[in-house]
């Protein structure tokens, strides 16, 4: 594990927001310039890093306290994240101008994928927009196909994000509903990298709303979008799979049975053969149908 090469001991995330909270924003609106001034920052490993911030030197502490968070244990093997491959082992996705459903303008900057995975995904792409043109009912809005929101991020950018999240969400307990511990993502992993949809909304653009909170939900816009029905069909012919399911002890559950929540749009490159045996032998076609079928009874008896 990472935090060995510094014997320091993991960290609560009552710990790390008792350190840390109050830096936070200042941290994060740092970064936020940091990452717009160097477009290959998701690439970039410890050395880099640490050139980058060698000014800030207390970012850096922070950063490294990311890696100590105790959390939900995504079950991967640790070592394949300690080796961040060089730039030229990458394709980059250009930056992009959309229109969403919802008639909206929208950019998606640069983004990264192992040079290996590109193709895989370049396929699955295709399918999925074959799929959504021909799903989509005339008159509705044109959809703008099936976009990458995050590719590969090295463990140190996937601190970056940690940081960002903990403070979207007011504390690193909650965060870590949401987003892996750094060094055990697998958009971490160089050989078997996840991807992370936008999520585009309904038909209309329009994203769903939780029956019980009434906010804005972005599990239930994507599970419900064309998007995840084009995925689960094309998404293991391509060689990706969905970790982070639905419970299905638990459907109605927002996690998945590995802690983390559930994410109808993050999907794991591992090859054609093994997503399709994961889906099929985790009976994970069988947990999204009985979620569907739990929301629509909740809905129905409200």
């Amino acid at each position: 594990m990472f935090e060995h090469r510094w014997g320091q001991k993991s960290l609560t995330p009552e710990d790390f927001d008792t350190f840390h909270a109050g830096k936070l924003a200042e941290i994060n609106s740092y970064l936020t310039q940091v990452t717009n001034q160097n477009q290959e920052l998701p690439c970039y490993g410890e050395e880099e890093i640490r050139t980058l911030l060698a000014n800030r030197t207390d970012i850096l502490d922070t950063l490294r306290d990311t890696f100590r968070l105790i959390g939900p244990d995504p079950g991967n093997d640790p070592e394949v994240f300690t080796h961040v491959p060089p730039i030229e082992r990458f394709t980059s996705l250009p930056e992009i101008s959309y229109k969403g459903a919802d008639g909206n303008n929208y950019r998606r900057l640069v983004k990264y994928v192992p040079v290996h995975i590109a193709e895989h995904l370049h396929d699955l792409s295709n399918s999925c927009n074959e799929y959504i043109t021909l799903h989509t009912p005339a008159g509705a809005p044109k959809r703008p196909g099936l976009i990458v929101q995050s590719g590969y991020r090295s463990p140190w950018y996937q601190a970056i994000v940690m940081l960002r999240v903990i403070e979207q969400y007011g504390s690193a307990n909650e965060a870590l509903r949401h987003v892996t511990i750094s060094g055990q993502s697998q958009h971490s992993d160089p050989k078997k990298t996840a991807i992370d949809f936008m999520v585009i909304g309904n038909l209309e653009g329009k994203r769903t709303a939780n029956p019980e909170s009434g906010l804005m939900d972005d599990t239930l816009s994507f599970e419900n979008s064309m998007e995840f029905g084009a995925l689960l069909l094309h998404g293991p012919e391509n060689g990706f799979w969905l970790p982070y399911y639905p419970d299905p002890k638990a459907p109605l559950s927002d996690l998945s049975p590995s802690g983390i929540k559930f994410e109808p749009w993050h999907w794991q490159f591992v090859g054609r053969e093994k997503a399709t045996e994961l889906m099929t032998e985790l009976h994970i076609y069988e947990a999204v149908a009985a979620r569907r079928e739990a929301i629509s009874l909740s809905t129905h008896t409200q």
